[in-house]
């Protein structure tokens, strides 16, 4: 998406990403749902994506209670050196 911007000219570039923020934010519920449907359905599947996400210590069993297939890996056992 960003490329296709980027190939017009700045002053049509800018109204261009304008419309388009307008349409996303003016959408309604239904039509998201009717075109986004097959992507969103696709983040929930463990076959299709890795999701990961940083939390603070204090948050780290609450966030397994959530999601109880979560596997727990530390910052420093991630670092190459």
């Amino acid at each position: 998406m960003n490329r296709i911007f980027r190939s017009f000219k700045p002053s049509l570039r800018q109204l261009s990403f304008r419309r388009l923020c307008a349409r996303i934010w003016d959408a309604k519920k239904d039509e998201v749902l009717a075109k986004g449907k097959a992507n969103l359905l696709n983040l929930f599947d463990d076959n299709k994506y890795v999701r990961s996400m940083a939390v603070n210590p204090s948050k780290l069993q609450e966030v397994l209670n959530t999601f109880p297939k979560t596997q727990v890996v530390k910052l420093e056992d991630m670092q190459v050196i």
